[in-house]
């Protein structure tokens, strides 16, 4: 075969073997290339300008560090060595196709002092001094992030993100938040709630301050939630709410609720169906979307929770009542039976929970929320 077209070839081989353009950074089969690597044959190779640059068990051929046994094996990193020390520079490219071809009788040249390509000039073993076989670290090399890349994270992984969520590695050079959203459902025990309220100990409780009090004390001591709602479901020993981020309000006079509606005055109501639509109120009037309570309530004042985000869903008791048959705005318009009716309605639509109701559009309409 001709020179010329040896080379061709060889081009060929290069461009399967190593994509010059594929360096720092870039994929390179199942590895990223870092700063100071080269793509070689599907595998990131440290760069080289010397022998010094590369392990004791490497050579450095094509400004890349190739293993000895790759390269006198005749490999794809054979053939890039090959071409690197073949190829023509510039000047030379253009003299050899302007020029006629030699004839087969033409003088050879004299014999080169330097080695053939493809080997190495490194001299014997026995006359170089010990190395270490791992290659000394480039100045260019990165400081590698948690996941293994060389770019700043978002977050540390494995530490606190979103409401209750962890950071995860997602590749190498990027975190992606594991969270749960605005809200989650858990259950409690009476045993375990009646730990936080005293009165929290039978299902006749649930819907009731004492319990109210200790669903908010037991997801804030989750520590990621905020405060919780519920209970959602009730059974003979343990309740099922939600726990919730969002911005706590403490110590809020009833009067300030009176003045969204009448009835939340810590005296016709401390909890209910007008509190819910005063508190839902105030909440907006605060740029939140929507709220719950109370939380706790004590003497004239109470705590309620504002939400940032959360999906306000106008339905009807006709359409409760099929959840929950008690909660048909006549035999029940607010309590444990609604709650429930509520909760499961929002899961159909493809929430984590709900409450309600926080707003009476029209008749025989209500407004409930829906959150995840």
């Amino acid at each position: 075969m001709r020179p010329r077209a040896l080379l061709g070839v060889l081009a060929v081989v290069v461009a399967a073997a190593c994509d010059p353009a594929v360096e720092d950074g870039t994929a390179c089969g199942h590895e990223l290339c870092g700063p100071g690597t080269r793509c070689v044959a599907s595998e990131c190779r440290a760069t080289c300008e010397k022998l010094e640059d590369c392990a004791i068990t490497e050579t450095c051929e094509g400004n890349v560090c190739l293993p000895s046994a790759s390269v006198s094996s005749g490999g794809a990193a054979t053939a890039f060595s090959l071409a690197v020390s073949q190829a023509p520079s510039a000047a030379s490219s253009s003299s050899s196709s302007s020029a006629p071809s030699q004839p087969s009788s033409a003088t050879p040249p004299p014999p080169s002092s330097s080695p053939p390509p493809g080997t190495s000039s490194r001299p014997p073993s026995s006359s170089r001094p010990p190395s270490s076989s791992a290659r000394p670290p480039s100045s260019s090399s990165c400081t590698r992030n948690a996941c293994g890349g060389c770019s700043a994270l978002a977050g540390t992984p494995g530490t606190a993100c979103g409401t209750c969520g962890t950071w995860h590695c997602n590749g190498g050079n990027a975190v992606s938040c594991d969270n749960p959203g605005v809200a989650f459902d858990t259950a409690a025990t009476f045993a375990v709630l009646s730990g936080f309220h005293a009165d929290c100990n039978a299902a006749s409780e649930a819907v009731a301050g004492a319990c109210f009090a200790a669903i908010n004390r037991y997801c804030a001591d989750l520590g990621c939630a905020r405060s919780g709602f519920g209970a959602v479901e009730a059974q003979e020993s343990l309740l099922q709410f939600t726990c919730t981020g969002g911005t706590a309000y403490p110590n809020v006079p009833y009067a300030t609720l009176a003045a969204r509606h009448p009835f939340c005055d810590g005296s016709i109501q401390r909890l209910g169906a007008a509190c819910n639509l005063a508190i839902h109120q105030e909440c907006m009037g605060r740029g939140f979307v929507t709220g719950y309570g109370p939380t706790e309530n004590y003497g004239n004042n109470l705590d309620f929770v504002c939400l940032p985000t959360a999906f306000l869903v106008d339905t009807s008791y006709a359409a409760l009542s099929a959840y929950f048959a008690q909660c048909d705005g006549s035999t029940m318009s607010w309590g444990m039976d609604c709650n429930a009716a509520i909760h499961r309605f929002c899961l159909d639509g493809g929430y984590e929970s709900g409450f309600g109701p926080v707003a009476f559009p029209g008749s025989g309409s209500l407004t409930v929320a829906c959150v995840r």
